[in-house]
């Protein structure tokens, strides 16, 4: 029993023994070097010195820091190596912890251990990866720009062939620095190979669609449909319509400026405006003032005229605006009546109490479609009112002058070098109206806005006491082919006094008889006696031409052999004794020769030409020569008559407006217009 003890004994020392010189003998083997089966981080170290470790273990992982991490975002992305942004990894403590393993425990505990990592391994901490944050945060705000956007706010429009749009709003994108920074920062301590997605915050619009809904509808209302105008307009209802793509121009969209913007809608005022003038237009009309007739003894009506009218474009545009704006969509216009001046509830025979002054001329000699010519001119404007400070001109009360108006042809005379030919024309016997006119206004003292001399004088206008050679005034138009007015001579005068003046006319077979009705003027008018100049004597043959506007058999004297001449007068107003207004009236007259027409069945005339009645110049229509026949206008500074009458004339407006061009010049002032004439 003994022995058996004993050994059992031996046989344990030597098993002891024998396990202890191998484990002896086994740290001997890797006095230097890592045990084996010991890894780290998945690297196998094991029987490795210090310095193969080393090397091994940095290899691994400087290829993980030197590897590009993929960083993405939407489409783009970015790659960047971890060593980049700043990743460091420090070895040394694992290496440590490798080196130490199996090594510094008590002998049975470092057997124990050497025997497990020899049979299955060991993994001791793997190296820590130092991370900069900055610099990685540095690297993301460089690439903000590249993913960031501004929010864009929701737009309301409007466009002519779509109507009311929204453009809708977008969100803006901003990048997560710190959220971004911590989720690549993570993935490079895992060392992980996925793709990193940026952190991006979505920025809302600081105004959407819904924002926009009200104003939207309110902008479809304002041009989702056609306006209607409306205005009776001569007893005719009138309507006019503003499109839906013509209330795109007429509606504004006012956008408040702030952040987020205010929209209000509005009209656009002069696009407004515009178009309601452009309708008042076809409906303004000035009144017609009543025209009368006056005797000795009483006033009577000859037209009672009418009141004209004119639209109150302001008022219009109010009703328009709330038409654009609200369901209803028809307008009326507002239209005012304006009030004729001199209505029968305003004048009497003592608005008119004076005769002013009254001229009358001859036409005894004239064919009867001259004097029909003379009659009919006479009518236009016969018992016209001609209000303070207005200007009268006698195209404009007559009108037209031709065959379209009614005027007749009369024989008349053309000058072609040293023959004349005879021809028919419709305005004989016009001038001889103005003539007379003129001769009233002349002698009255009123202002000759505009005045000029016959071609040739002629004698029956100069018959006293109130016809002096030189007092004569051409009145003409003139047409091309299509009928369209190409040039005029006007004869206009202004009425200078502080009251109206009646123009009373009356044309018979043998006269013109024009009077002036009104307060006789303060003034007294004295006038010179012609002083002629630079006679040219003129022929004595007779010639006689073909014409077949009068009966066959007849004769017609077209023209009367007058010798051609200059001739001034001067024209003084006084007021007091003192000279207030001083005129000169020169005129320039052609020699004249005798012209006689036979009625026949064909005429010899070929030619279109001047008349007996023809100014010496005619202006074109819109030129500077008009002006250079004007008779310069002396300033007249009327006394207003004591009140006491038993009706006044109120004065609203006239059919004659004011000139505003005229020259007014001082008292002392001499003028002279002198036309050219092209002498035969």
């Amino acid at each position: 029993m003994r022995w058996a003890v004993g050994v059992a004994f031996l046989v344990l020392c030597v098993a002891v023994g024998g396990v202890a010189a191998g484990g002896a003998a086994f740290g001997r083997l890797y006095d230097n070097r890592v045990y084996p089966g010991v890894h780290i981080g998945g690297v196998d170290v094991g029987g490795l010195s210090r310095d193969s470790a080393t090397r091994t273990l940095s290899a691994a992982y400087d290829r993980y820091l030197a590897a590009p991490l993929r960083i993405h975002h939407g489409g783009r992305e970015w790659r960047v190596a971890p060593r980049d942004l700043g990743a460091r990894a420090d070895v040394g403590p694992s290496l440590d912890a490798a080196f130490s393993f199996g090594r510094g425990a008590p002998f049975l505990e470092r057997m124990q251990r050497q025997i497990i990592s020899l049979r299955a391994g060991v993994g001791v901490p793997e190296p820590v990866i130092a991370i900069d944050d900055a610099r990685i945060q540095r690297w993301l705000r460089a690439a903000a720009p590249l993913v960031e956007s501004a929010a864009t706010r929701a737009e309301l429009a409007l466009q002519p062939d779509v109507g009311v749009v929204i453009l809708p709003s977008i969100p803006g994108r901003r990048l997560d620095v710190s959220r971004s920074a911590a989720a690549i920062a993570g993935a490079i301590r895992e060392m992980s190979a996925e793709t990193i997605e940026l952190a991006i915050e979505e920025i809302p619009a600081a105004l959407d669609e819904r924002d926009l809904a009200s104003i939207r509808d309110e902008a479809r209302q304002a041009i989702g449909s056609s306006v209607a105008i409306e205005a009776p307009v001569g007893g005719t209802a009138r309507r006019w319509e503003i499109s839906p793509t013509e209330l795109v121009d007429l509606v504004l969209l006012h956008s408040s400026g702030t952040n987020p913007p205010n929209y209000r809608v509005e009209i656009h005022e002069e696009r407004l405006r515009a178009r309601l003038e452009a309708i008042a237009r076809e409906i303004d009309t000035e009144p017609r003032e009543p025209r009368y007739r006056r005797d000795d003894t009483r006033l009577s009506i000859i037209d009672p005229g009418r009141d004209g009218a004119r639209v109150d474009v302001a008022a219009s545009m109010r009703r328009v605006r709330d038409a654009i704006r609200g369901d209803q969509r028809v307008a009326q216009l507002t239209i005012d009546s304006v009030t004729r001046a001199f209505g029968e509830s305003r004048v009497s025979i003592a608005t008119f109490p004076d005769l002013i002054e009254d001229v009358t001329t001859t036409i005894v000699e004239s064919t009867p479609n001259r004097a029909f010519n003379v009659a009919l001119a006479a009518s236009r404007f016969d018992g016209i009112i001609v209000a303070p400070g207005d200007t009268f001109s006698f195209l404009r009360a007559v009108g037209d002058i031709s065959e379209r108006s009614g005027y007749r042809p009369v024989p008349g005379r053309r000058t072609e070098g040293d023959g004349n030919s005879a021809m028919p024309t419709d305005r004989a016997g016009i001038s001889q109206v103005a003539t007379t006119l003129f001769q009233a206004i002349f002698w009255s003292g009123f202002a000759i806005a505009e005045r000029s001399p016959h071609a040739y004088w002629i004698s029956r206008y100069g018959t006293k006491p109130r016809g002096l050679k030189g007092l004569d005034a051409a009145v003409d138009q003139v047409y091309d082919r299509e009928g369209r007015q190409i040039g005029a001579v006007d004869f206009a005068w202004r009425n200078t006094s502080a009251e109206p003046v009646l123009i009373s006319v009356v044309a018979d077979d043998t006269r013109v008889r024009v009077r002036l009705w009104g307060h006789r003027p303060d003034w007294q008018v004295r006038v010179t006696e012609p002083r002629i100049e630079r006679v040219i004597r003129t022929g004595t043959e007779t010639r006689f031409h073909d014409d077949t506007t009068i009966p066959r058999g007849a004769t017609f004297w077209v023209e009367r052999a007058e010798d051609g001449f200059d001739v001034a007068l001067t024209r003084t107003l006084l007021r007091g004794g003192r000279v207030i207004a001083e005129t000169r009236f020169t005129s320039t007259y052609a020699p004249s020769r005798n012209v006689v027409a036979r009625g026949s069945d064909q005429s010899t005339a070929t030619d279109e030409g001047m008349t007996d009645d023809r100014p010496a110049r005619i202006a074109a229509r819109g030129t500077a020569d008009a002006q250079s026949l004007l008779t310069p206008i002396p300033t007249l500074v009327a006394t207003p008559k004591p009140p006491p009458r038993t009706v006044t004339a109120t004065r609203v407006s006239s059919p004659f407006p004011r000139s505003s061009t005229t020259p007014r010049p001082p008292a002392t002032r001499t003028a002279t217009a002198r036309p050219a004439v092209a002498r035969p």
